[in-house]
């Protein structure tokens, strides 16, 4: 598991990582204090997720004042496997990064369940019901950093050059420190280009 954010200079930053043996609640909640702790007491104000209920319901006792978001391309990827009618999937995209009032938006959303017969789905049910955790309507004004995905930048695409399935857990933990040596570079590269680096006015022009 890695507790990742921005920096201030848009980059990704590795809070922590952890490996656990089993997802469970209990073991979400300790991981979550453990971190809380390692922070000197210091909680987020926002969290993205993939929606897994255990860490969900280990945030909600962990951070209880947290404001917690579903990952977009996690819901993406969903709507894709629970949906399969052509042209859903564009008015579900409106409804969920369409900068709407929330009345405009429960009227789209019901347009949409109405265009597409969507009056008996289980899974159209379950994401109106947590529509506070995902639609911008809803979550606009809470602070996410400008993060939507559990992954910025491809971070896994980055941790891939460093690692792979076929190496041992030992290797891993070295390849894996190489890589957030990687990530601290470019902090330290762009805290010194800020520093004494010559400004460039760029324009659309």
């Amino acid at each position: 598991m890695i507790f990742s954010g921005v920096n201030n200079h848009n980059q990704t930053v590795i809070f922590a990582t952890a490996l656990v043996s089993d997802e469970t609640e209990q073991k979400y909640v300790l991981l979550l204090e453990q971190f809380v702790d390692a922070m000197k007491g210091k909680a987020p104000v926002s969290v993205t997720t993939d929606g897994d209920l255990a860490m969900k319901n280990a945030i909600k006792s962990a951070f209880p004042y947290v404001h917690h978001r579903l990952c977009v391309w996690h819901l993406i990827c969903n709507a894709n496997s629970n949906v399969h009618i052509l042209g859903f999937m564009k008015s579900f995209k409106k409804c969920m990064l369409g900068d709407f009032e929330v009345g405009k938006f429960e009227n789209l959303w019901d347009e949409m369940v109405n265009e597409f017969g969507l009056h008996e789905s289980r899974w159209i049910a379950d994401m109106h019901n947590k529509r506070h955790m995902w639609a911008t309507s809803y979550i606009k004004g809470s602070f996410f950093a400008g993060i939507s995905t559990t992954s910025r930048e491809g971070f896994h695409s980055h941790l891939g050059k460093f690692v792979s399935s076929k190496i041992g857990l030992f290797e891993f933990v070295e390849q894996f420190q190489r890589c957030l040596t990687y990530f601290r570079y470019r902090k330290f590269k762009a805290d010194f280009d800020s520093d004494y680096g010559n400004v460039v006015p760029q324009t659309s022009l």
